[in-house]
Order: C-alpha cells, then sequence, then structure tokens
C-alpha cells in the first residue's frame, strides 16, 4: 500500500470520527434544548401557581377584614338595641324624656306600625345586604325657640333611641302669636317625620 493510499484511509476514518463528533453534538443540543424547554415550561407553571395562590392568600385575607368589619359593625348595632324587636315603649319614654329636657310643653308625636323599609329609605330594599330592614314612622309637632333645637331634638332622637334615625322631612314655620310659655318666646313651630330603623333579629 502505498502512502498516499494510507493518507487516504487515515482522512476517511477521521472524516467518519468527525461526522459521529458532530452528529453527537447536535444529538446532545437537541436533548439540551428539550429539556430546556420542559424547564421553562415547569418554571412557568410554577410560577402561575404561586401568583394565584398569592391571588388568593390576598382574596382571603381581605375577605376576613370585611368579615370581622362587618361582624364589629353588626355587633355595635346589637349593643345598640337596634338589632331585634322594637323597643317602643323604652321610645316612648325617651322622648318624653327629651320633651322635659328641651322643655318642649305642646310636643305631639305618633308612631306608625312597624314596616319593611322601602327602596326610597335603601336604596337596596328591606333586605339589603342579607338583613331584614324595618322601620317604623315618626311624626311629630312642637312650638321651639330657634333652628338649632330642631338639630339638637334629631340629635337626640338619633343618641337616645334604639334605632338608626332617618328624617324624611322636616317644615318650619314662624308662630305668628310668637306664643309665650313658661317665660320663653317660641318663635318657631316644626312638624318632622323620620324613619326609626331597626334590624331584624337573623333566623337562628
Amino acid at each position: 500500500m502505498t502512502s498516499r493510499q494510507e493518507d487516504i484511509r487515515f482522512l476517511r476514518g477521521a472524516g467518519v470520527t468527525l461526522a459521529l463528533c458532530l452528529a453527537l453534538g447536535a444529538g446532545a443540543v437537541a436533548l439540551a434544548y428539550v429539556y430546556w424547554q420542559g424547564a421553562l415550561r415547569e418554571h412557568t407553571i410554577a410560577k402561575n401557581v404561586q401568583q394565584e395562590t398569592k391571588r388568593k392568600l390576598s382574596q382571603a385575607s381581605s375577605e376576613e377584614i370585611e368579615l370581622k368589619e362587618k361582624i364589629g359593625r353588626y355587633l355595635a348595632l346589637k349593643q345598640r338595641g337596634i338589632v331585634g324587636t322594637e323597643k317602643r315603649l323604652d321610645w316612648v319614654e325617651q322622648i318624653s324624656a327629651i320633651r322635659r329636657e328641651r322643655k318642649l310643653p305642646d310636643l305631639s308625636y305618633e308612631l306608625s306600625a312597624q314596616h319593611p323599609a322601602d327602596r326610597n329609605l335603601l336604596p337596596a330594599g328591606a333586605s339589603a345586604g342579607g338583613h331584614g330592614y324595618v322601620t317604623s314612622t315618626l311624626q311629630f309637632t312642637t312650638s321651639i325657640l330657634h333652628e338649632g333645637d330642631l338639630t339638637g331634638i334629631l340629635d337626640d332622637l338619633q343618641n337616645q333611641l334604639a334605632a338608626r334615625i332617618s328624617v324624611r322631612e322636616c317644615r318650619l314655620e314662624r308662630r305668628a302669636d310668637q306664643d309665650r310659655t313658661q317665660g320663653f318666646a317660641y318663635g318657631l313651630r316644626t312638624d318632622c317625620q323620620v324613619e326609626l330603623v331597626t334590624v331584624k333579629e337573623p333566623a337562628s
């Protein structure tokens, strides 16, 4: 065998070896790419799961805070006697006390029968928020010294009666006779209609 033939055989062997190496390298790169794509997908899935978990935890935390606030408001209303049966006898006594304390000798009033709160009072209706809101209309008239007495009477009703007060309307007019009672000049007369709103006790 000549030297030239040996060189050709050597080059052929080297070419085959190079081709095999290139094929193996390409396969390794392709395999690595496949593994990388799989790892990338798993990372994306894990990241999405983590974000969804965080969102649910945040939502649960917000709902817990909202629930605690609702329970707090409910307990405060219950403590004031606004939740449960209307305390009409207490209302009568407290209105009489307001009349005495504010020296309103001609205060007269009328309490309507209890009825569900209408949409003019509560836009969402009597079942707003899953509760049962009921109301009794208090209509009262009295002579007063000045406009400040009217706001004082409404404040007293809100603070002393076991109900939430919603003013429907109030009218003020000047008295032509300037009635004097107990040395005071009652120059104004007011006619008011307010709603005494309470909440039914939830069914157990």
